[in-house]
């Protein structure tokens, strides 16, 4: 035998191997495709084998049947239930004719994922002939809008196919052979029905939108989405869903898990339908309310599961929740009907209807019933009746309602005769009690209406307070007229408003009520003055404004007291501030401060109708002198005052007419009076005063300095050493003088948010005079202000340049042949030359073209310069260092400045304040230098 023979002769074995085992091992059932025949499902002629894995191939299946395993089911339409697996089926179809037939095979299961059509050939190979399914592109099919269906060429004789078939819900296999043309018949009247069937939910969508929008009824807005989703689940069931997102969307695929969504959407917007239209919120029934809560997360349980987790078991527990759902709901219906609910009659019928219909088809699904006609359109009629049933139950609910309501009215009808029967009765008895107790209450109360006249029936009290006996029908404006202080312009708003507020809706009552009085001074007859007090409160009847309920108290007595713990505790303060200073301190500051307030009380007097900007700015520098000393000693009512008025002589007035001038004169009184009121309690409540001319000295101090210069005749040792001793009474340090604004320092400090500075003192061996002391005393406080606000920077700032955190202020003295120089200097940032110059030539006092920085730098003296954007309590009015220089010419001193680094205008420059005093303000007392720092905790 050639060698090329031996392959055909095995395959020829094979073939009649394989026809052998097939005639052997089934008995062969052949659809006959004829006019009969035509339509029907053809299922008990399948030889049925399953898989477990999904690319199982028809090769494999049909090894299964040609050796015997195989099964046959005695249903047209193979229901398989909840079923995963891999279904095959092998079928066979004659045809009668001699010539080739063109049919159309149509799948009538329409939630099938996947399904594979093969025509199997002589030798037992397999050709695809058509791929459909959910889950695969619709333009396969032969007719796109309808189940999954292929042409098939029917050759004369017999033609084998196999099917593949799976889905990740349920599994049926129902098939039937069309015509083309009976095939398009069929479909046209189907689609009639389903037509119909979608418009009646349509109808009902729109209407009961409409119902709810006009009603603004939530129970509609659930119903529309009840009957939305049966919409959507009904268009899955019949396969035009894809449809329907091919026509719409362009997807070409569909998801079955949108008609387990629409299930689940059903269940969710049925409970809050039914809950809603029931009224089923009562207390009677928490097991039910329950269950139907529990239900509802189980519905949204099974979304994240059927889209996240598996369809399958999103099948199972959306087939068990909707007929636990169905079951509860007829249930709540039953109650509720018992409960003479009329409403619920048509909600039981609509359940019922589409009870009858769902049971069959849920059933089917789940593979206990054979598919049918019956349950392949049952649900989605009982649907339609349903959702239109539910439709007529949502109008008896009205009607329902308005026959409640109208019951409840003619209820409270009733009830409402039986209180006016007796109305009269008691209000009689409600004016006796009336009566008694506005004869008793110890407060003004009266009513009056438009005629504006007081309403006989008035609390007696209210005679005591105006001490006017029988007011019934006197007029409440003409008696303010004339014993109270209200103005004629008051009385006649008063009197407005009343017009305006009887007889009228009760809202311009409220809007007039800003010109009923709150409180009134009442001139008696005899003389003496009330403080009353008076409440407005319209009485309203429908709406409308009837008249106006007042009350009046006699607050004369509580103000006397309110006033006296005032003054008590203004006093108070007063005392706690002062006995904080010593007495010697505070009578040195009373000094100065007097001789400051009748140098102001000079300008003001000589000033006419105008206030010259000379006499402006003298009063500037004397009240900014004088606010250094009130925050120094920590007197802050004065402070504030003296703050309150410089700033009011700050602001840029366009005219400086008499009205101005006669502010700053009340200012300046108000200030002189604060400042006569601290005086007073030290002298007179404290007992601290010390005349200031008078110096105490220890007599024995006198009387060794008599015997000294008697006995020696000339200052020997001993001399010199008294009168140095005595010399420490009269002069005072340099260091003595900062140290005494410790207390404002630390203040300033809290406020800048800044540590206190360390201070070092160099050659403090010279004391000052008295009245250098007080021109010092001002000038180092607001040098000290100044180093605090604009030199020293913050601790971060400082850390970051290589300072220590905490800034150094350091005074150096030194004496030349006629005067004493003090020097005051900070290790801060120095003076900003550019930031100068741009301020003062803005403000004129400098040319542009100017680059003399000594020049420059002395600007800071200048009035009104000043390089903070922002004026607060501390500095920014370019104020204080014109004050200092002024102060300082009064003793024959100086104020000037030396800068001490090159000049650079982009960065600070240091420098150093110089303060000079001639020969007469100053005496050296120590005979050695004292030279150390203090450092402040």
């Amino acid at each position: 035998m050639r060698p090329g023979l031996i392959p055909f002769t095995v395959m020829t074995l094979l073939f009649l191997w394989n026809g052998l085992a097939f005639a052997v091992n089934f008995e062969t059932h052949t659809v006959v495709f004829d006019p009969a025949m035509e339509g029907q499902f053809f299922g008990k002629n399948l030889y049925l084998t399953m898989f477990d894995q999904k690319d199982s191939q028809p090769e494999q299946a049909w090894q299964r049947i040609q050796s015997g395993h195989f099964f046959q089911v005695d249903q047209e339409r193979p229901n398989f239930g909840l079923s995963r697996e891999t279904l095959f089926g092998y079928f066979q179809v004659r045809n009668p004719e001699s010539t080739i037939q063109t049919v159309i095979l149509e799948n009538n299961f329409g939630m099938a994922d996947y399904f594979q059509l093969f025509r199997m050939d002589e030798l037992g190979g397999f050709e695809e002939v058509f791929v459909g399914g959910d889950q695969v592109d619709i333009t396969r099919r032969h007719v796109t809008a309808r189940t999954m269906n292929t042409q098939l060429v029917l050759q004369p004789g017999i033609n084998r196919f196999m099917v593949k078939t799976y889905s990740d819900t349920c599994l049926q296999l129902p098939l039937r052979l069309w015509r083309e043309a009976s095939y398009r018949d069929q479909m046209f009247k189907e689609y009639l029905a389903l037509g119909f069937l979608v418009g009646v939910h349509l109808v009902m969508i729109l209407y009961n939108i409409f119902l709810g929008v006009s009603l603004k009824d939530k129970v509609y807005f659930y119903y529309v989405i009840f009957v939305i989703s049966n919409v959507v689940y009904h268009v899955s069931n019949y396969n035009l869903g894809q449809y329907l997102g091919w026509i719409l969307f362009g997807t070409k695929v569909y998801s079955n898990h949108i008609q387990l969504l629409a299930v689940d959407s059903i269940i969710i917007s049925s409970i809050l339908f039914s809950k809603r239209f029931l009224n089923f919120y009562k207390p009677e029934y928490p097991v039910l309310n329950t269950i139907m809560s529990v239900n509802i997360g189980i519905s949204i349980f099974n979304v994240l599961v059927n889209n996240w987790l598996s369809v399958w078991l999103a099948s199972i527990f959306t087939c068990i929740s909707a007929s636990a759902c169905l079951n509860m709901l007829v249930f709540i219906g039953f109650l509720k009907l018992r409960a003479r609910y009329q409403p619920a009659i048509y909600f039981l019928l609509g359940w019922g209807a589409y009870l009858n219909g769902s049971w069959g088809i849920v059933a089917v699904n789940i593979g206990i019933l054979e598919a049918a006609d019956y349950n392949y359109w049952a649900q989605f009629v009982g649907g339609a009746i349903e959702v239109s049933l539910f439709s007529l139950a949502l109008g008896s609910r009205i009607n329902f309602i308005k026959k409640k309501n109208h019951e409840h009215i003619k209820s409270l009808n009733s009830e409402l005769q039986t209180l006016n029967a007796s109305l009269e009765k008691q209000v009689e008895e409600r004016t006796t009690e009336t009566r008694e107790i506005l004869k008793h209450l110890h407060q003004g109360i009266f009513t009056v209406r438009s005629n504006k006249v007081i309403e006989p029936e008035y609390s007696r009290f209210l005679e005591t307070i105006f001490k006017q006996k029988d007011l019934d029908g006197k007029n409440i404006v003409s008696l303010l007229e004339s014993q109270s202080n209200l103005s004629r312009d008051d009385l006649n708003r008063l009197s407005n408003a009343i017009d305006f507020s009887i007889n009228e809706d009760e809202t311009c009552f409220l809007m007039n009520k800003d010109c009923f009085p709150d409180s009134v001074v009442f001139q008696n007859t005899n003389g003496t003055q009330q403080f009353l007090e008076f409440d407005w409160v319209g009485i309203v009847n429908e709406s409308i404004t009837r008249k106006i309920l007042i009350s009046v108290r006699d607050t004369t007595e509580k103000r006397l007291l309110v006033q006296q713990i005032s003054e008590k505790d203004e006093e108070l303060s007063y005392i706690s501030q002062l006995i904080e200073i010593k007495a010697e301190r505070f009578n040195q500051f009373a000094k100065v401060s007097s001789e400051l307030l009748d140098e102001v009380d000079s300008i003001l007097s000589s000033a006419s109708s105008q206030l010259d900007p000379t006499f402006r700015r003298n009063l500037l520098i004397n009240y900014h002198t004088l606010k250094g000393l009130t925050r120094t000693l920590g007197l802050s009512d004065l402070s504030n005052a003296l703050h309150h008025a410089e700033t009011e002589l700050s602001l840029p007035a366009a005219e400086s007419v008499l009205a101005s001038l006669s502010q700053i004169r009340a200012n300046h009184e108000k200030i002189r009076t604060i400042f006569n009121q601290y005086k007073a309690i030290n002298n007179d409540k404290l007992g601290r005063f010390i005349d200031p001319n008078f110096e105490l000295v220890p007599k024995v101090l006198i009387h060794n300095l008599i015997r000294d210069i008697e006995e020696a005749g000339a200052m020997g040792p001993d001399v010199s050493r008294d009168v140095a001793q005595l010399k420490t009474f009269y002069y005072k340090f340099i260091d003595d003088i900062v140290f005494g604004h410790m207390n404002a320092i630390k203040s300033i400090c809290d406020q800048l948010d800044k540590p206190m500075p360390k201070f070092k003192f160099q050659d403090s061996c010279y004391g000052l005079a008295p009245r250098a002391v007080e021109v010092i005393d001002l000038a180092v406080a607001q040098l000290i202000r100044n180093s605090l606000d604009h030199g020293i920077e913050r601790p971060m700032i400082r850390l970051a340049q290589g300072k220590q955190e905490r800034g150094l202020i350091e005074f150096r003295m030194s004496e030349y042949e006629d005067h004493l120089e003090i020097r005051i200097a900070d290790d801060g940032q120095g003076l900003l030359l550019g930031k100068i110059k741009a301020v003062a030539v803005k403000r004129g006092n400098l040319e542009a073209s100017c680059e003399d920085p000594l020049k420059i730098a002395h600007q800071i003296f200048e009035p009104s310069i000043s390089t903070k954007t922002e004026v607060s309590t501390i500095s920014g009015r370019g104020i204080g260092l014109d004050a200092a220089k002024t102060s300082l010419h009064q003793v024959g001193g100086q104020l000037t400045l030396c800068l001490l680094d090159a000049p650079d205008f982009d960065k600070g420059c240091r420098f150093e304040f110089v303060i000079s005093l001639p020969k007469d303000q100053y005496c050296r007392v120590a005979t050695e230098s004292n030279d150390y720092s203090h450092f402040a905790a």
